[in-house]
């Protein structure tokens, strides 16, 4: 049942700091570790106070996952030639947000049953990257010291495996099929994902006139 006006824009960043510094983050760490769907739709629907703001915690998730990668690797040293390198450590935010508007745009055209609007599957989707960072990093963190050949690849496995656990929570899926498709519409938005960091890498390495 709504009980606040439908989500705005406006309403991407902010929050009362007491909200920061007492229950806000610990309720959306682990919200959305163990409850994705319900927290999103609590914060959407009934209480914009339940969670942290959805590009102020993709932030904070972000620069968790810098520390961690810089805590435990070399800094990355990006050849002039490698666009895609260059991308990713340049503009980082702009990259994470475009994986969330390529989820949020293929997913409401897929699930227009769901109940919500463009910009409500962009909260969704920014929560569920932000969390899905969250968990890999903090991952790498206990597993990079004791074996680096390993770590990346399990991070990689539990945020695909978060992800979908995430979404299917959020969008009431049930049913194999129905779950089944969710899973190969992602892979769609991976993909389309991955065409779209190709051409800004390309554009990266143009030479400046």
């Amino acid at each position: 049942m709504l009980q606040v006006p439908r989500y705005s824009p406006d309403e991407m960043m902010g929050g009362q700091k007491e909200i920061w510094m007492e229950k806000g983050f610990r309720r959306t760490l682990v919200g959305l570790t163990l409850r994705p769907g319900r927290s999103i739709r609590i914060f959407l629907f009934q209480d914009r106070n339940y969670l942290i703001r959805p590009l102020a915690y993709l932030i904070v998730a972000m620069s968790f996952s810098l520390w961690v990668d810089h805590l435990f690797a070399a800094e990355e040293v990006c050849a002039p030639d490698d666009g895609l390198c260059l991308v990713l450590r340049d503009d980082a935010q702009f990259v994470q947000l475009t994986l969330i508007g390529v989820f949020a745009v293929l997913y409401r055209l897929a699930f227009r049953n769901a109940g919500l609007n463009l910009w409500e599957y962009s909260v969704g989707f920014g929560y569920i990257v932000a969390q899905a960072t969250m968990i890999a990093s903090l991952i790498s963190l206990v597993l990079a010291p004791i074996s680096s050949d390993w770590d990346a690849g399990i991070s990689i496995i539990l945020y695909l495996g978060y992800t979908i656990f995430a979404i299917v929570q959020l969008l009431k899926i049930r049913g194999f099929w129905h779950v089944f498709g969710a899973i190969m519409l992602g892979l769609l938005a991976y993909a389309l994902f991955g065409f779209i960091l190709v051409g800004l890498s390309i554009i990266e390495t143009l030479p400046d006139e």
